[in-house]
């Protein structure tokens, strides 16, 4: 009887593991038309990790994984975000695949009541690629499925992972981290009180004895903005020989590149050059003011 126990619990555990392996794998399947599925890195925050009953619920533990990429040069780059929840009698997770534009690419949904939805996001909206009948969705019942699956409602949650990252990660909200940036960039264009200090064509701005902005008059008007005495915004106009480059910096280091119009990929050589470039020439800068 305890044999046919034990072979009992080690089946049960041995389902489990293999329906959470089905579960990555076809998040990993949508994962691998992006990325190098071998050349991650996955963090976690786990919620009550002892696996203690909570109070009228039961069972109650939630695992967030982050997915990024990352090296010397290119720094930390995000790839995905993984939310796995184990509530009372239900589990099942939910797959957020960016770019690396933090664009929401591929939302996915499995859980082990057998409910699946997939849906991809491009420029043009979003388009459905797999789902279970809704009545197979709603049974789980701590999700409203008119909600949850919402196209709308999953990118709000999209945007939420991100802030968090930004919170728990220091990972920068790219779109977020570039709206304050360019607030701060108005800022200190409109402050009628700042201080100059002139150094042959270099011209340094202050505030309150801070430096905030310095524009290089010998190399066609070339901006520089100052939060706290870090680089956060270069701007260099368009010439002869190159479109106009817009640079945002976060703690030392770009998360965006713009020539002209387009957004260069953090992957890119062009990227860390324009990064490396305007660093040394503000360095100059700052060195002669």
């Amino acid at each position: 009887m305890k044999k046919l126990l034990l072979i009992i619990v080690l089946f049960v555990g041995l389902m489990q593991i293999v329906n959470s392996q089905i579960r990555q794998e076809i998040a990993m399947k949508y994962f691998s038309q992006i990325y190098d599925t071998t050349q991650y890195y996955r963090d976690a925050i786990l919620k009550n990790t002892d696996n203690k009953p909570w109070a009228s619920l039961g069972v109650n533990k939630i695992d967030k994984y982050i997915y990024y990429s990352f090296t010397p040069f290119q720094g930390e780059s995000l790839q995905m975000i993984s939310i796995t929840n184990n509530l009372a009698a239900v589990k099942y997770s939910e797959y957020f695949i960016y770019d690396e534009y933090q664009n929401l690419i591929y939302f996915i949904y499995e859980c082990d009541e057998g409910g699946e939805f997939i849906i991809k996001f491009n420029f043009n909206g979003s388009e459905i690629i797999n789902s279970s009948p809704t009545e197979i969705l709603a049974e789980n019942y701590f999700i409203d499925v008119n909600r949850e699956f919402n196209p709308i409602h999953i990118l709000e949650d999209a945007k939420f992972n991100l802030t968090n990252c930004a919170f728990l990660w220091g990972l920068p909200d790219y779109k977020a981290t570039a709206k304050l940036i360019r607030a701060k960039f108005i800022e200190i264009n409109n402050e009628n009180n700042l201080t100059q200090k002139k150094s042959d064509e270099i011209i340094g701005y202050y505030k309150d004895n801070k430096l905030v902005k310095i524009v290089d008059n010998s190399n066609f008007n070339q901006e520089y903005y100052i939060d706290n005495g870090v680089l956060i915004f270069a701007f260099y106009p368009k010439t002869e020989n190159s479109e106009d480059i817009r640079v945002y910096y976060y703690l030392g280091r770009a998360f965006r590149v713009m020539l002209g119009k387009e957004f260069l990929p953090k992957t890119g050589i062009e990227f860390h050059n324009i990064e490396n470039d305007v660093l040394e020439k503000f360095q100059e800068c700052k060195q002669k003011l």
